[in-house]
């Protein structure tokens, strides 16, 4: 090798050799005066880690209506009592999953499964006051339970329940920083009750998004501009997207349980929803367990219940070992009376 390409190499070795420190003491300083910084930019760079499937001893429940016992105090389905049922009824009765034992046990919850704390009428923020979140905890810590599905905010944003409720929003009565402000109430009790029970001991949460009520044909038809359900819907997807946040920050399971009802009614052009071949009804209001909804017009009967069932079953058996076979469709229509 001639001297003059050994001169060259030399100079071109050096030149590097000075980059790599300069980077090197850029990186130091950048470390030293930015470390969040950093952190923010390598954290996206960390995988998150999946909690190891546990064995199901038994199962809470937190919510609303929809998650209360029907064949309870709430009496729903009136004439049709044997095929009126929930999705935790459904899983109760026809697969046996543990919610507990049937009994009284007064107030939060009166008559009902043991584990299931949901209570008609319940919002995000009464079901902290009522306690239903400390009640759970407390028997995570008993080791009664290590599986607790929370499923609330609905009546958060439906018609005719808070001040800034749907029509609230619909009508424009609320500016920006209200609406966000709202999310961010409803946000911050979800928050409450999962800390609480996460802090209770070994246990897998699945969280159930919140509903939209501009997928309910009554609501379109007393609130009929759609421009204007679409701005209520933005609000609800916009509190959906935190609780997706939450759960991706405290590797939780989510059920959007708005894409069931889409691809309930929009997965045929004629938006015919079926069980087993049975046709159901969606505009009539009673309790014949064809309908679609209830005689009160806003409880899904029992056939959509188990369609919900086995949406929710479809998370949860990602989170236990002894996962929980989904309901036929003959299942679904049998246990409805149909």
């Amino acid at each position: 090798m001639s001297k003059k390409i050994r001169k060259i190499l030399k100079i071109f070795l050096f030149v590097i050799l000075i980059g790599v420190f300069a980077v090197s003491i850029s990186v130091g300083v950048f470390t030293v005066y930015h470390p969040q910084a950093v952190i923010d930019r390598l954290q996206p760079l960390v995988p998150s880690v999946t909690p190891v499937p546990l064995k199901m001893k038994g199962i809470a429940v937190l919510g609303d209506s929809q998650s209360d016992e029907y064949r309870a105090d709430d009496n729903r389905g009136d004439n049709y009592p044997s095929a009126t049922k929930n999705w935790v009824e459904l899983l109760a009765k026809v697969r046996g999953t543990d919610f507990g034992e049937w009994g009284d046990w007064g107030e939060p919850r009166r008559t009902g499964f043991e584990y299931n704390w949901a209570r008609s009428g319940a919002t995000a923020r009464s079901l902290i006051e009522s306690g239903q979140h400390t009640g759970v905890a407390q028997q995570v810590k008993e080791g009664k339970l290590n599986v607790v599905i929370l499923f609330i905010g609905a009546l958060d944003f439906a018609p005719y329940i808070t001040q800034d409720d749907y029509g609230a929003i619909y009508n424009n009565n609320l500016s920006d920083p209200d609406k966000k402000s709202k999310i961010n109430r409803v946000i911050a009790d979800i928050k409450t009750a999962v800390y609480a029970i996460k802090d209770a001991g070994e246990v897998r949460i699945l969280l159930v998004k919140i509903p939209d009520w501009g997928n309910h044909l009554g609501v379109q038809v007393a609130y009929p501009f759609p421009d204007q359900r679409a701005q209520v819907s933005e609000v609800v997807k916009d509190a959906n997207a935190e609780i997706d946040k939450l759960a991706q920050e405290e590797n939780l399971q989510t059920v959007d349980p708005n894409e069931l009802y889409n691809d309930l009614f929009y997965k045929n052009g004629s938006a015919k929803i079926t069980v087993d071949g049975v046709p159901l009804e969606r505009l009539l209001l009673n309790n014949n367990p064809r309908n679609f909804y209830l005689s009160d017009g806003v409880h899904t009967g029992t056939v959509i219940n188990g369609f919900l069932a086995n949406t929710i079953l479809d998370k949860l058996n990602t989170m236990i070992s002894n996962r929980i076979l989904p309901f036929s469709e003959i299942e679904i229509r049998q246990a409805a009376g149909l």
